[in-house]
């Protein structure tokens, strides 16, 4: 069984864990990428969700119904479209206690 923990001990991913860390023995069913500003019909529970914030609606609304589709993490790439992880998206999985 993969967990977010396993992932985050590789160090090829070069990840790095903002939020969640007591959350990291969730298992990972199934990764899926989205730039969508609501990617919650496509996901499944046990998903990891990837994204880059193309597209990110309020934190405050995206991340529950993130954890509320069942994902068990979000993966957030910085360089591209953001330079770091955005606060209010730190602050909204901390709340919802989503890595």
């Amino acid at each position: 069984m993969l967990t977010l923990a396993a992932l985050v001990r590789q160090p090829t991913f070069h990840l790095r864990v903002v939020t969640g860390a007591d959350a990291l023995d969730q298992p990972v069913d199934w990764v899926h990428v989205s730039e969508l500003a609501d990617p919650t019909p496509f996901l499944r529970p046990g998903t990891l969700l990837l994204t880059t914030g193309l597209q990110q609606a309020d934190a405050g609304t995206y991340v529950p119904a993130l954890v509320a589709a069942g994902a068990v993490g979000l993966g957030f790439g910085v360089g591209l479209s953001h330079g770091t992880v955005p606060a209010d998206l730190v602050d909204a999985c901390a709340s919802a206690g989503l890595p």
